[in-house]
């Protein structure tokens, strides 16, 4: 059964107009009941702390794997910021789609976080592109990078799937479910990416990545 909990404060602190009273709801595993009148995602945005990393061009697609990688990925997000820092990269979504060639039937987005500090950081892809999605001017030092290894073999989860048969249309593909706090990206490390498939014929994949910076500190 849920409880009430009266809270009082000024507004500055409990992030409502005025100040006085406001009353809140808990359930009765202290879980608080509250109605979301925004999208999620909103005060990331506006604030300049989400981006969107993308291959950029067909051309720079990447072929697909036919095994499990282990430290190999076709892509790398890496967290470029001081290791002294508390900058960390939360991923939302993440998409795959055909970019050229016939692709074989059915096809799986693998993402794997690197288990160690990379030794050094990569190089960004070619052609590739992160942009701040609310236009803002607030810089990043993430790395969208090609092909990377990642340091310490990662477990990589299937987080999107194309159930389709064999196609030749470009923009087939899938975007993940929510990911928002399943994947933190330390700095140093990198968040690794590969398109498990048939090889096809000549089939080529394109990869992109929703995220937001975040200062928070890890247990």
């Amino acid at each position: 059964m849920a409880t009430t909990t009266r809270v009082s404060g000024n507004a500055g602190n409990l992030n409502f107009i005025g100040t006085g009273e406001q009353e809140q709801r808990y359930d009765e595993y202290g879980g608080a009941a509250v109605t979301q009148l925004l999208p999620s995602g909103l005060w990331l945005t506006q604030h300049g702390r989400t981006y969107v990393a993308s291959q950029g061009v067909v051309a720079n697609a990447v072929v697909c794997v036919v095994d499990v990688p282990t430290t190999a990925a076709k892509y790398a997000l890496y967290n470029g910021y001081a290791i002294t820092t508390k900058t960390r990269l939360i991923i939302h979504r993440a998409s795959l789609w055909l970019a050229s060639g016939t692709a074989d039937t059915g096809a799986s987005l693998l993402v794997g976080l690197s288990s160690a500090v990379q030794s050094s950081a990569p190089t960004a892809a070619t052609g590739a592109v992160i942009k701040s999605s609310s236009n803002s001017t607030r810089a990043t030092s993430a790395i969208f990078a090609g092909a990377t290894t990642l340091a310490g073999a990662a477990a990589w989860e299937s987080v999107a799937a194309v159930a389709n048969g064999a196609s030749t249309t470009p923009g087939t593909g899938a975007v993940s479910d929510d990911l928002s706090g399943m994947f933190i990206v330390s700095p140093t490390y990198a968040l690794g990416f590969a398109v498990l498939s048939g090889l096809g014929t000549t089939a080529k994949w394109g990869i992109s990545i929703r995220f937001s910076e975040v200062e928070l500190d890890l247990e």
